[in-house]
């Protein structure tokens, strides 16, 4: 074979990265969601995504030689390529324009960080235009036509591609009056009323950044892509075996396990609940669950299938992850993937490949993934470039959606109308486990069908509620801690929490039997608390909702201020959760600051407050039963009562192909008001903070590239995130390091902005003396 001598990568021909992509492809595409045409679509854009390097500009700046600033304009190539792209797949479709939009927009975004409206994607302009001629007239034909035999494609493919100067710069002449009449017959090409384009775009442009991405990631590593690991569907019952547990709940944990494990599976039915008490093992009976359906698909499909396995919250990712990766230890060590933000630096200790590992984590390349609502339903419904090339690995895929409930209730319309399309799609399988299942999927089967004769079984705690308004003082007045009993206070905000922490001194309490716990702790200090609660260290705690879903801790009374009823029903799950006692106590409270406002208001929606407070006035519960049969009425009254208006705008921005419009969609609302802080508060921290001052120093001389300063922060960032905190500073502000653009507690200032016992000091010795 003659080389075209073009290069896609330094030292790497162009046709070498297009045919290992093109063969990654192969392992990657599921032939059952792709239709002829759409097949055709997606391999002519992957092999010409790269066109656009072909010209002189970009074989010169690949080359490490010095350009103007027009030249680096012009080395651009992602425009170019899409261009060609639409130029071929003209040709190939006729007047049938929507391949050739399709292949034009997803080799356009291949490189775009938020991906455009595809509207907006045809609207050019004349300069634009001049700087495209100028690139194709710097193209060699026959390094280009040589480059194009070189591919493994059909002969009528390669045919198709061949690259004639003279006629694409014709074509150029005349794009912006081709692309102002499709822009005006959009509606007409694409059925933009319902989601099917949508679903359509994001698989073929997940497929095709998936492919280049993993192919620059494994260069000449061999393409182990395909290999099935074969995961035995009895891999938990394995694993119960080597448990040990006198739990009084352990007969109830092991007859709801059964009941799921002989559960008729029928792979039409595309939902499936999970609805079971707190601490009733629903983690390894929902993958239990998932592997027998794994195992009926994989028979079906002949096509591997994966788990994903998502929770709500950082906190519990590597609490259930353990469990997952003790499950599968036996089958091997590469089972298991866990992906959130910080995770990637977690896997590269003791890694040399940066690439390769960087590939496994955050291309959910493993059987199993276990990651965060965030990362999921970024992947699902794709608007960054970044999670989009995990869009396909959700395709012929069972998911577990752990505490659903935790989803926000703005965005349920949207994700039930949305999840049955996809679901019906993509051949993906949905498990939704929870104690209480909100009006997410009306049709889904439930694993458990005698659910209440569960919840009746295991009646755990009273409940007392206490709604008339009061004081943090006033309650703490008449609070006296009864010998033997363990208690845990929920309150709302971090500073209602502080204030709870010292009245409970005055009540005459060791500080050594106090925990407490807040986002104004560092993780290093919060998963060491977090880990100490478990163990049964502390008598007393006082924390914010952070414990309130999926924390394995158990406390014999728990006093929760007020809250919608969801949150209030999570919160009592730590209350005698093991059911070592008779009766725990869960005591609701309606607590206001000085001024008669409640903390409640200040965080949740006004809609659920009202409805919890109205169903909790007319119903009274008076224990673990009554309070969790309200769950029903109250998820079908908030179903009834939210505005869908937020649903619905979303749900006509993705029909419309609107992917930057997206954005909007946050299940996690930003605080633009908090500010991140690194606290120096022991020697571990200070040696991590001056190893990454010292990769920026070392990037500012030049010792280092800025892709070499990015491989090593990785390795650093989940133990330099173990420091940060996310916190108001505007009455105690620490000084900020202008290298890293971020404030930080000096060791020998700690005592200033952070109390070992309450974490960061709102308002210090800083503040108060001016």
């Amino acid at each position: 074979m003659t080389t075209s001598e073009l290069l896609s990568h330094p030292n790497i021909p162009l046709e070498v990265h297009i045919n290992n992509a093109l063969t990654i492809l192969e392992n990657l595409r599921n032939p059952n969601l792709l239709s002829e045409n759409l097949e055709k679509t997606l391999k002519v854009a992957l092999a010409l995504h790269d066109f656009g390097k072909a010209t002189a500009y970009f074989q010169k700046k690949i080359r490490g030689e010095k350009l103007s600033p027009k030249e680096k304009k012009l080395s651009n190539h992602s425009l170019l390529s899409a261009l060609y792209t639409f130029f071929v797949l003209q040709k190939l479709f006729k007047t049938d324009y929507k391949y050739p939009l399709i292949g034009y927009y997803i080799v356009l975004n291949h490189h775009s960080g938020i991906l455009k409206d595809f509207s907006d994607t045809l609207r050019l302009g004349e300069e634009k235009i001049e700087l495209l001629k100028l690139q194709t007239e710097s193209i060699n034909p026959s390094a280009v036509n040589r480059f194009i035999s070189n591919l493994r494609l059909e002969d009528e493919l390669k045919q198709l591609l061949k690259f004639d100067k003279g006629e694409f710069l014709q074509f150029l002449g005349e794009v912006l009056d081709i692309f102002d009449e499709l822009e005006e017959d959009l509606t007409s090409i694409f059925n933009l009323e319902n989601l099917g384009e949508f679903l359509t775009v994001s698989y073929l442009f997940s497929l095709l950044i998936d492919a280049d991405k993993t192919e620059a990631g494994l260069k000449e590593k061999p393409l182990f892509l395909g290999k099935k690991v074969e995961i035995p569907p009895s891999a938990v019952e394995s694993y119960k075996k080597t448990l040990k547990g006198n739990s009084p709940i352990n007969d109830l944990r092991e007859l709801a396990y059964k009941i799921v494990n002989t559960a008729e599976i029928d792979t039409e039915e595309h939902f499936y609940t999970l609805t079971l008490p707190t601490g009733m093992g629903k983690t390894l009976i929902g993958l239990n669950f998932a592997l027998k359906l794994k195992e009926r698909l994989e028979k079906k499909t002949s096509k591997p299938v994966k788990i994903i396995y998502s929770l709500p919250f950082l906190s519990v990712i590597d609490q259930n992850a353990q469990v997952l990766e003790k499950v599968f230890a036996p089958i091997g060590d590469k089972i298991v993937v866990k992906h959130h933000h910080l995770s990637l630096g977690e896997y590269l200790k003791g890694e040399n490949n940066y690439e390769l590992t960087r590939l496994l984590v955050e291309s959910w390349f493993a059987p199993v993934v276990v990651t965060t609502f965030v990362q999921l339903f970024e992947s699902l419904i794709p608007f960054k470039n970044s999670s989009a090339r995990r869009y396909n690995k959700l395709t012929n895929a069972v998911v577990l959606i752990d505490e659903v409930q935790a989803l926000p209730s703005k965005f349920w319309f949207l994700l039930r109308e949305y999840l049955k399309e996809f679901a019906k799609t993509n051949n993906t399988y949905f498990v939704f486990t929870t104690a209480t299942q909100p009006y997410l999927v009306e049709e889904g089967k439930e694993l458990i069908p005698q659910k209440e004769k569960f919840f009746s079984a295991i009646n755990r705690y009273r409940v007392s509620l206490k709604l008339e308004k009061r004081t943090l003082e006033e309650f703490f007045t008449e609070f006296k801690p009864e010998g033997g009993k363990s208690y845990l206070f929920i309150l709302n905000t971090v500073s209602s929490s502080k204030k709870a922490y010292k009245l409970l001194l005055e009540c005459s309490v060791p500080e050594g039997d106090i925990c407490y716990l807040s986002t104004h702790l560092t993780p290093y200090d919060r998963k060491k608390r977090i880990r100490e609660l478990r163990e049964g260290k502390y008598r007393f705690a006082v924390t914010t909702q952070l414990v309130e879903a999926g924390v394995d801790i158990d406390f014999s009374v728990v006093v929760r201020d007020f809250a919608p009823l969801d949150s209030l029903i999570q919160s009592a799950g730590r209350c005698n959760r093991n059911f070592r006692l008779p009766r725990g106590e869960f005591v609701v409270l309606n607590l206001t600051d000085e001024n008669g406002r409640r903390f409640a208001t200040r965080i949740y929606d006004p809609i659920l407050l009202q409805i919890t407070e109205k169903l909790l006035t007319e119903f009274n519960p008076t224990d673990e039963v009554s309070l969790i049969k309200l769950s029903e009425r109250y998820y079908r009254e908030v179903w009834n009562s939210k505005s869908r208006d937020k649903s619905e705008e979303l749900l006509k921005e993705i029909k419309r192909l609107n992917f930057s419009k997206l954005s909007a969609f946050k299940l996690i609302e930003e605080e633009p008001y908090k500010s991140d802080i690194f606290v120096q508060q022991n020697p571990q921290a200070v040696e991590i903070w001056n190893a990454v001052k010292q990769l920026m120093k070392d990037l500012k001389n030049k010792k280092i590239t800025l892709w070499e300063a990015k491989k090593r922060f990785e390795t650093l960032k989940s133990d330099f995130y173990n420091f940060v905190i996310s916190v108001d500073v505007s009455k105690n502000t620490p000084p900020i390091d202008e290298d890293l653009k971020i404030h930080y507690i000096p060791y020998e200032e700690i005592d200033n902005y952070y109390d070992p016992k309450l974490g960061y000091v709102a308002e210090g010795k800083t503040y108060e003396e001016f």
